[in-house]
């Protein structure tokens, strides 16, 4: 699914990623920022996908922008470029190698179909959006991309979690059953993605709402040295 329309109006900061490869490697805006875009929310954290050489184009944008250049995970060839501003803002932007032959193959992989949408930076008069993530949105539902989606990384039923409070989104039983039968591998991730996830959940809106839906869910017995300290 292709959503067809006005150009994304891309910040300044993203038109010149354009400068730094060819047309012949795309360069894909993905995940939360695409989600805020169709929100009308703003953003300072950008998800770039490199068709190839994220490095490069990483290191490239952070000598062009000075900005400050970090290696987040060489084995899945993930990279930070952070921007900071005369007024002491800091933009964050990662840039990832594509997984898979194409986008579509990338948004696949993603965790809700509210993330799962991508602008291409040379064609930004359209969202691809092969799993009706701009819908879900407008229907105010969470949805996981795939029926594994929780099992192929446990920490998305906190995700969820959070997701729903923030973006006052709704659980449909299909899903709330997929967390159900996901959370027990939580005893599998480890205990600083926990305690991040839980961090931001404090740092979010609707706190108490949060915390009720982890413990109806029983999410806080598969943490439990996390609670001790």
């Amino acid at each position: 699914m292709i959503i067809q329309g006005d150009q994304v109006q891309l910040p300044e900061i993203l038109l010149d990623l354009t400068q730094i490869t060819s047309s012949k490697q795309p360069l894909y805006l993905v995940g939360g920022a695409v989600r805020d875009y169709l929100l009308g929310r703003s953003c300072k954290d950008y998800d770039i996908v490199c068709s190839q050489e994220a490095r490069k184009a990483a290191r490239n944008f952070a000598d062009r922008m000075h900005g400050a250049f970090f290696t987040l995970d060489e084995s899945r060839q993930t990279y930070r470029v952070l921007i900071g501003s005369e007024s002491g803002q800091k933009t964050i932007i990662d840039f990832a190698t594509m997984r898979g032959n194409s986008i579509e193959e990338d948004l696949a992989a993603r965790d809700f179909t509210i993330n799962a949408m991508a602008v291409d930076l040379n064609a930004p008069n359209r969202i691809i959006d092969p799993h009706k993530g701009g819908r879900d949105l407008q229907e105010k539902w969470l949805r996981p991309v795939s029926a594994d989606s929780f099992t192929a990384d446990p920490l998305r039923v906190i995700r969820a979690i959070r997701y729903a409070v923030n973006l006052d989104l709704k659980l449909e039983p299909e899903t709330s059953g997929m967390i159900r039968s996901s959370v027990g591998e939580l005893e599998h991730v480890s205990a600083e993605r926990k305690r991040d996830e839980l961090f931001k959940i404090l740092d979010g809106k609707n706190i108490h709402t949060s915390l009720s839906l982890m413990q109806h869910f029983h999410v806080f017995e598969h943490f439990p040295l996390l609670m001790n300290d």
